[in-house]
């Protein structure tokens, strides 16, 4: 088949830090052209994926800039009206005007939702009728107050399958991690309460927002409790350093303040053997199978007192459910399996 994929404007797919549905969207298309797919990547400046084609619709900077946004759907739109009919199956993870071009046309689509839904969006979408056009939400959750909720289809996120290089590493010492945006949502704080009250060590990884309002949620509520030694703060990332990052932890911690519409952090820790506890939002209670990858908990005091079961979690057995449901050959394949209904 010939693919295209579509990304947002703001992140180069694939990221060289923070980026989660651009490491989806790389993900997939390394899987299809392995698979023998003709592929082709409509993304921000610096995408590259081997094995694929790249077109770019915007330069880089997060968060995108409305004129950004904009030169990004004027270039996706020229290009579907041009090349559109060229394609098999196009695979939007971005906005949803991105596909006017070719709604009804007779090229198979796919709207793959990695955010919340807009119930507005949907009616009014579906209301015009479109051809060939397969809605499909990351999670469950997503699709709850949604019209016609069961005709969408769940397809999971997957991990990078740069992270299954290494051998699960077992014994390791008693110790936590949080990886994520520094936003207030994503509960930082929560982790250090539980860091310092079970006087575990906490390494602390993400990138900061240029948001005001974050911006003075890291420096005030973060920062002075980063000794360097009890709490650490290690900045950003890339892939090779997370892997090592969540190898070496005892337990991911997934305090979000939000519904998270997925957190392929969950899943990428699974992958390196590394059980998570999460609070009872978004879609934990379906990516974390529980007492086998981790516990879903409900305050603070909950996750304090999971933390000793998590840390006897079987390492092995933690990531051989993450490569079963979340490896990217196996998410690639069932998108595939619905293309071909």
């Amino acid at each position: 088949m010939k693919i295209l994929l579509i990304a947002d404007p703001g992140i180069a797919v694939p990221p060289t830090g923070y980026g989660g549905i651009e490491r989806v969207i790389a993900g997939l298309a390394r899987s299809y052209s392995v698979m023998g797919h003709d592929v082709t990547v409509f993304a921000s400046y610096g995408s590259c994926i081997e094995g694929t084609r790249s077109i770019i619709h915007s330069p880089i900077g997060f968060p995108a800039k409305k004129s950004t946004v904009a030169l990004a759907l004027f270039r996706v739109w020229i290009h579907l009206m041009i090349y559109g009919s060229r394609y098999d199956l196009i695979q939007n993870f971005g906005r949803l005007a991105n596909l006017i071009p070719v709604w009804w046309s007779s090229s198979l689509k796919f709207m793959c939702y990695q955010r919340h839904i807009s119930q507005l969006n949907i009616q009014c979408a579906t209301y015009l009728r479109p051809r060939r056009l397969e809605w499909i939400a990351c999670a469950r959750h997503l699709t709850l107050q949604l019209p016609q909720r069961n005709d969408w289809k769940i397809i999971p996120n997957p991990f990078g399958s740069n992270l299954l290089r290494n051998e699960v590493k077992e014994g390791v010492k008693p110790s936590l991690v949080f990886l994520g945006r520094l936003d207030r949502i994503k509960g930082c704080h929560h982790a250090i309460e539980v860091s310092k009250s079970l006087n575990l060590p906490l390494t602390i990884a993400g990138n900061i927002s240029q948001d005001e309002k974050e911006i003075n949620y890291f420096n005030s509520m973060i920062v002075p409790e980063i000794d360097g030694v009890a709490i650490q703060y290690i900045g950003e990332v890339d892939d090779d350093q997370k892997a090592e990052l969540l190898a070496q932890a005892g337990v991911l911690l997934f305090p979000v303040e939000w519904n998270e519409p997925f957190g392929i952090v969950m899943v990428e820790a699974m992958s390196q053997g590394t059980p998570v506890i999460a609070f009872n939002r978004g879609s934990a209670t379906e990516v974390i199978d529980q007492g086998i990858t981790g516990f879903v908990v409900n305050t603070i005091e909950e996750m304090k007192y999971a933390i000793p079961s998590a840390l006897k979690l079987n390492r092995a057995l933690c990531r051989q459910r993450a490569e079963e449901r979340f490896s990217q050959q196996r998410i690639a394949k069932e998108y595939l399996t619905l293309a071909s209904q």
